[in-house]
Parts: structure tokens; sequence; C-alpha cells
């Protein structure tokens, strides 16, 4: 029997099946009523009484008379709020599974149908769209037919060639036949990511869907255009329009009632994130952006909003050497990237004022700042997919368009995905959920860009239950040498949130090696990272463009560039690595400059350096000092006209400027950073400024203050020399003033042979025959626990990016080891060197031995408490 869904608004035309009725009813007052009116919708059918609403309705039992089973009848006995406040559960756990089991049923509500109508949404009231799916899916009582079968036909695929064609392991097969649902693959490093991802886009497209259905969804440009090439390796076509070229033309949006399949551009979908939110706006809503790639342009847009708003900077005196706006940015990214909403977001500034800290709402300067951006087009590449995502909430048609655009979303690197992109995620894939996503939790290191490790730990909690969906593991790596696998899974085991994996080696994997060395100078640790590079170049006659050297933090690579080049190695351009433009080296600097020579200190850099260090000060005297031709004379001036009763902080500074100077010339370089740190209160200032840059950045590679100051000690060392060490300071900082804002891993479009220097960061995605991570040390005292993770998480990413071998450095003059290097390798036995020791003074296998001495390495270097010390000599 045929029976139409009754009662439901006509926006989508209902569904006519053969197994059964699909009937729903709206303002029905009791169970009995709802029996009579399917009795007379449905004529001699049998109806079944049914009282669960958050349950799978599960497999109709025939009755022992004979006959088809009775068709289940539900009635809802709440209120519409009751309804509402449910409706994410019910979805889930009862409509998705009653839609995909074809059952027939009968609905009743005592409510009326705009319960279950799109409406305009907001951020904060996005979770109405599990109302929205629950009327969308009761209207088509089942899964849609493919677009293909109603537009045209799907072009015949060329047969694959090359690497992707190569077989599929049982667990990557596994992934790619999925058969509906939502699915998520886990893909530890090494372990056919990508081949797995491109391998579901094709058995899709063999198996009927058509390609113009399928969005792909990257985490960056440069996996994106890789997923294009190997698509059309595979001879399936790729397009980056969202709409047929026709209808960008005309600047009309598409009609909700228009089948999108008639307009879809030939070929997959591939895009970032990025490229999908401004692709949205310029080819659908026709919208004029302008990109600011420096955020200039956008502080200028904030301080404009912020007077708007009426929120005064002067009045509220923020404490001089901070930042203001850049707290008004930040509260900016976490609204925007985050999804946080603006209400329930305050920013606390840093005042001279009776209140110290003063907390200003940042709503009503949110609001003031999206009316600017409207008005003028100035985007962040965070407001690309943000204001995508508003339009498609706020326009029920929008986003009914946008959503039948696509039949299938593929998702990479799903663990790094913020609140923003989840959300877009969550909206392109409803209300049938073919969403297909690929990541590993044990690679998300993007914490401090609001990535959001619910997103692929929680993925099951939005998605229907087994077996309406599927998570799938996929456990060999393939790419990775067998010590550097163990190593890995060895430390990220560690890890308390995460999924449980079984990481294990190829069968023929190489046996490769982690290895450590430990030297408490940099001089003798440069030399064993150079050394290194160059035997594994020999060993593995490989290229030096296929070795890296990933540092945990950009300040860290001027000094393996400047060991490299000493060495003769060639390697890439250390750019993007902010040393001397650090604000605390420039502070440093200042100070330097300030105890060898002040008439040589520059008005704008004296100005600064009071600004910071010295409190008490007036505006006044400060901006006095600004346009000083000589500054150094005005502030003795100045110091010199303070009162003699009371505090006297300009003079007490020239007091302490004369000490210095008057004091014996500084041994070398880093007697030179100590004394002027100490003379000038910077120690205490780096302290302060290291626990909000934690805050700031979460772990991001530029880190903060103290980094950098090990950097330049580390400097000192490499030029001890007080007058070398200044004028080499001042020769590399030009040129990273001219490189600023660059990086080695940017650009790989060139084939120069050079050995890559990077951050781990960087890095992710990449791969290497060997990596060396010099003097990893990151500060996870002040983290939180899953800060504390996440580090662990970044040190995993580090040693994954070799094939074949990696190399740490330690810097053993500190007398500490970081835990997260302990926990790479097997915690030593007692008495282990000494066994060890002996056996490699027996032993003649050159192999064997080698591998004896990276053992003892380990623990020598690791463990240096468990080494017997050395006999005295005669």
């Amino acid at each position: 029997m045929h029976v139409t869904v009754r009662d439901m608004p006509p926006t989508v035309p209902p569904v006519r099946r053969a197994d059964g009725p699909h009937l729903v009813f709206f303002g029905v007052d009791s169970r009995r009523e709802l029996r009579r009116r399917a009795a007379a919708a449905a004529p001699g059918v049998r109806f079944a009484p049914r009282r669960a609403w958050t349950e799978d309705p599960g497999t109709p039992r025939r009755p022992l008379l004979g006959g088809g089973p009775p068709v289940g009848l539900w009635y809802w006995r709440g209120t519409a709020d009751d309804f509402v406040a449910q409706a994410s559960q019910v979805l889930l756990r009862f409509i998705h599974p009653l839609i995909a089991r074809r059952l027939p049923f009968c609905l009743g509500f005592p409510f009326g149908p705009e319960v279950l109508e799109p409406t305009s949404l907001t951020i904060c009231t996005e979770a109405t769209l599990d109302l929205e799916d629950i009327g969308r899916l009761l209207r088509r009582a089942g899964p849609p037919l493919p677009a293909a079968a109603s537009c045209r036909p799907t072009p015949r695929r060329r047969p694959a060639a090359g690497p992707d064609a190569a077989r599929l392991d049982a667990a990557q097969r596994a992934a790619v036949e999925h058969r509906q649902g939502p699915a998520r693959v886990l893909a530890p490093a090494g372990s056919g990511k990508t081949k797995t991802l491109v391998s579901r886009v094709v058995e899709l497209v063999d198996r009927g869907a058509d390609p113009s259905g399928i969005l792909l969804l990257a985490f960056n440009r440069k996996a994106a255009e890789q997923l294009e090439e190997r698509l059309a390796a595979l001879g399936i076509a790729t397009t980056r329009r969202l709409v047929a070229v026709a209808e960008a033309r005309s600047g009309r949006s598409r009609r909700p009632g228009r089948a999108a399949s008639h307009d879809r551009p030939e070929g997959v979908h591939c895009a970032t994130f990025n490229a999908f939110g401004y692709r949205y706006q310029r080819q659908v809503l026709g919208t004029r952006i302008s990109l600011d790639h420096d955020g200039r342009a956008l502080r200028g847009l904030m301080a404009r909003s912020l007077e708007t708003a009426g929120v005064s900077l002067a009045e509220l005196r923020p404490r001089r050497g901070s930042d203001p706006l850049g707290a008004f940015m930040r509260a900016l990214t976490r609204v925007r990237a985050a999804l946080e909403p603006p209400d329930h977001v305050d920013v606390t500034i840093e005042s001279l004022t009776a209140t110290p800290l003063v907390t200003v709402p940042f709503a009503p300067v949110h609001g003031q700042y999206l009316r600017a951006q409207t008005a003028t087009g100035l985007q962040s590449f965070d407001d690309q997919i943000y204001l995508a995502l508003v339009d498609m909430l706020a326009d029920p048609s929008h986003r009914a368009s946008i959503q039948r655009r696509f039949d299938h979303l593929l998702v990479d690197e799903f663990q790094d995905l913020n609140g923003a992109q989840l959300a877009l995620v969550d909206l392109l894939s409803r209300p049938h959920r073919r969403l297909f996503v690929v990541g590993d939790d044990d690679q998300l290191i993007y914490g401090w860009r609001q990535a959001d490790p619910r997103g692929i730990l929680e993925f099951h909690r939005r998605m229907p239950p087994e077996p309406w969906s599927a998570t799938y593991r996929l456990g060999t790596n393939y790419r990775c040498s067998r010590a550097v696998v163990e190593t890995g899974a060895r430390l990220v085991g560690h890890n308390r949130v995460r999924e449980a994996k079984d990481i294990r080696p190829r069968a023929d994997a190489e046996d490769g090696a982690v290895r450590f060395v430990g030297a408490p100078a940099w001089s003798d640790r440069a030399a064993a990272l150079c050394a290194f590079l160059s035997d594994e170049k020999t060993r593995l006659r490989c290229g030096w463009r296929d070795l890296a050297v990933l540092c945990r933090y950009r300040a860290q690579q001027l000094l393996v560039a400047l060991a490299l080049d000493e060495a003769g190695i060639p390697r890439t351009p250390a750019l993007g690595c902010r040393l001397f433009t650090h604000r605390a080296a420039r502070l440093l600097r200042t100070a330097i400059q300030l105890a060898r020579s002040p008439d040589d200190v520059a008005a704008v850099d004296l100005a600064d350096l009071l600004d910071r260090l010295v409190r008490g000060v007036g505006g006044a005297a400060i901006e006095s000092l600004r346009t000083a031709p000589d500054p150094w004379g005005r502030l003795r001036e100045l110091g010199a006209a303070e009162s003699a009763a009371g505090h006297r902080p300009l003079s007490d500074l020239v007091e302490r400027v004369e000490t210095v100077r008057r004091a014996a010339a500084p041994a070398s370089a880093e007697d030179l950073v100590w004394t002027v740190a100490e003379a000038f209160g910077l120690d205490a200032l780096w302290a302060a400024e290291a626990d909000a840059a934690a805050a700031d950045s979460g772990g991001g590679p530029d880190g903060g203050p103290l980094e950098v100051v090990d950097s330049l000690l580390l400097l000192a060392q490499t030029y001890p020399d007080p007058e070398v060490y200044v004028r080499t300071w001042d020769r590399l900082g030009a040129a990273e003033e001219a490189h600023a804002g660059a990086d080695a891993l940017t650009d790989e479009a060139s084939d120069a042979d050079l050995v890559v220097i990077g951050t781990i960061h960087a890095a992710k995605g990449r791969e290497y025959h060997s990596v060396v991570i010099p003097d990893y040390d990151c500060d996870v005292s002040r983290c939180t626990a899953a800060e504390v993770e996440e580090e662990r998480r970044v040190v995993y990413v580090g040693v994954t990016r070799a094939r074949d071998a990696a190399l740490f450095t330690v810097d053993t003059s500190t007398g500490f080891v970081h835990p997260f290097l302990r926990e790479l390798v097997e915690p030593p036995d007692p008495g282990e060197h000494e066994t060890l020791s002996a056996w490699l003074a027996e032993e003649s296998d050159p192999g064997l031995r080698r591998r004896l001495t990276d053992r003892l390495g380990e623990i020598e270097v690791l463990f240096p408490e468990l080494v017997p010390p050395a006999p005295p000599g005669p």
C-alpha cells in the first residue's frame, strides 16, 4: 500500500514508497486520535503502539498467526518545549535508525509543524538544526535516491595507474568500503591516510555516486592540491567552483526548491576550509573580500570598532608595555575560530587605574567590528569560514541549497579542526550524515589555534549510534622504520585522553634508529648534529633535501643555520624565525647598547625601554624622549629635574646605567647578557612575560621570551667575544628584518638540494629520510594536563617525520632531562649500563656493537643518574 506523509508543509514533495506507510500527523490530542487518523489514512494496515523516542526502533517481528509485521505508531506525549529539549537524542537514536532501516511508521505530535521548519539561526542557536533535520528526514521518509540517477549518467572513470592503484590492506579496505552513515577513520602517522581518503572517493564514484556531489575538505593548501593531483591520476576530475558559471554571473542564489544537482560544476570539489569559505562568499554571495595577511589592517579596524562601541583605551589607562588592542584581537579569535558566544567573552586589561584589572564585555565591540567588516570587506583567514557559516545559518534557503549541493563529505586531518571548522562540517553533512572523516588524535598539535580535540574524540556523540556509524582503525605505519614507530608509540602511549591504537611497523620495515647525543656546550651538540646529517646522506645515498632539522621553536632555527653553514652543509634559508625581532630580544639589545654606549641609543628604543621597564614615568616624559635629538641627554635632564623626595625612577635608571659602565668589562658575551639583564631587571620581566606568552600561544612554535633568551645565550657561546657578539647580532638581525614573515617550509616548489630547517609544527604532513630535533626542552611546568598531552604529541609528530632515523641533541649543562625524552625509550634496568658495557667490550659484530652503543648512549644521556661514576685515573 502506498501512503504519503501527511500534514507536512509542501516545501519538499512527499516521497511514495512500496514498503508501507510513512505518516506524520500534527495537532494530535491523544494516542487514540492518532490511531483514528492513521486508520483513515491507511485502511487495512495494522498499527502497534510504540513508546520509546530515544531508542532504535529495531526490526519489527512478524506475528505468530502470520501476516506482515505491524507498523509502529509513536505519539509524543510531552510539549513542544519538551521535544525541542530532547531533539538531539530523538534525531540520533530514533529518527536516523528509523529512516536507515526503511521502516514504515506513523508519528503523531500535539504541536504544529512549524517546530520542525527551517528558521533563521545564529551561531548560538545552531542546535536547532536537529529539529530541522528531523523534519527533512521525515519528509523524505528514507534515504534519497543518488543524485546521479536523476540528473545525468556518471562519467566512466579511467582505470587507475601508478602508486594510487596499489592494493589496500585489510584495515584500509574496510574503511574504504564503509556502507552507510558517518565514519571516522583513525589513521596514525604513516598509515596510508591519504591513500585511504582518495580510495574512498574512488569507491563512491564506482558505486555510482555523482563526482560533482562529493566535497573533499583538506586542512591546508598543499594537502588539497595533492588530493587533486592524485584524483586526476585516477581519472576523476576535480573543480574549484561551488556553483555553475552561469549562475555565478547572474548573482542569484539558488531557489530552495530547485534541484541543486542540475547546476553542479563537473568534478569532485577539493578545498581547504578557508578556500571553501572564500568561494562560498565570492561565488554564492558575491561578496568582495580583501584579505589582510599580516593583521595590521584588522588591528586598525578593531581600534575604530572600540571607539564606535564607546570603549576608550585612554580612559582604561592600560599598563605601559601591554597590548590592549592585541587582547581584543585574541578575543576575536575565540569568537571566530573557537565559536565562543561574544556575550560570554570578556577582555581583561591591565590598567593603571584604581582597578588593576579592568574587564570589558566583548559583545558590543564585536557587533561594531562585524558592521565595519561588512562595509570594508576586510577579512582574516578565520573570518572566511566564520562569515560563510554565519550566512548559512541565517538564511534557510542558502543553507538548504549548499546542503543539497553535496551528497558526500570527506574531511582530512579531522583532529586539527577548530570550532568553526567543526560547525561547518556539521552543517554541510546534514541531514543524511554521509560523512567520512580521517584523522589521528595523536597528531593534534594545534590547540593554540583553537583546535578542538572533542571533534575527533567525541565524534560519535553527535552522530547516529552503531551500526549507523562506525570507527575504523588503521594500525600499520608504512612510512617509518621499526625504531621510529616503536619509539613514537611508546611516547604517545603515556597520554591518557586518546583513542587506543595498535601502532606497528610494516612487516619488512628497516630497523632504523632513534639516537640521543648530549653535551654541555652548544658547539659540541651542533657538531654532532652536522655529523649525523653528513653520515645519513652517505649511508642512505639520499639528497640533502631528504634530511631535516626540526626545531620546537622558530628562535632555534638561526643557530642551526649557523652550525650548518660552518660545516659547509647546504640548507634552506632560516626564514620566518623570530629571534632578533622578538620584543624580548629588542629590549635586551637596547639595554646592552645603553650599558655600552648610551649616547648611541635610538630615541624610539630608549622610549620603549622606559615604557616597559620603568614604572612611575609619565606619558609626557616618554613622548618627549621619542622626539628628542639627544635622547640620552634628555633622559638625564628629566632625571635631574625629579624631586629629591619620593620616587625618582629616571634618576635611578641613569644611576644603574652609570654603575654598569663603571664596572669591569664583561669577560664574555654570556657575562654581558647576564650583567645587563640583572642590572635592568630583565630577568623578572621575562619570567612574567613567559607566563603570559604561555597563556596566549598555548604551545605554538613562536615560544616566549625565555626561549628567545636561551637562543641568544647559545649565540653568545658561539661568539664569546662581546664585540663580535654584538656585531653578529646586528648583522643577523638586519637579515631577519629583511625576510620577516617567510617560512622555509611554506615554499616547496624549489628543487634545490638543501637540508630543510623548520619547526615541528610546520613539518606536520611532511616526511624525510632522517631528522634531527635539536635541544628539545619545552617547559610544561605551567601547562594544564591537556596542554602537557598536546606537547607530548608535538614530540611524537616530530619523530615520526623520519622514515629511517632520528637524532635528539640534549643540553646536559642544566642537569635536567626532559621527561618526554625519557618516555621515548625503554627505562633501563638496574645495572644495565654495566652489563652492556661489559658485553660491548667483548662483542665483535659491527651491527650488534652499534645497537649496544646506541643503548648505552640512551642511558648515559637520558638517565645519567644510573651511570656508575668513572673509576679514578692512575
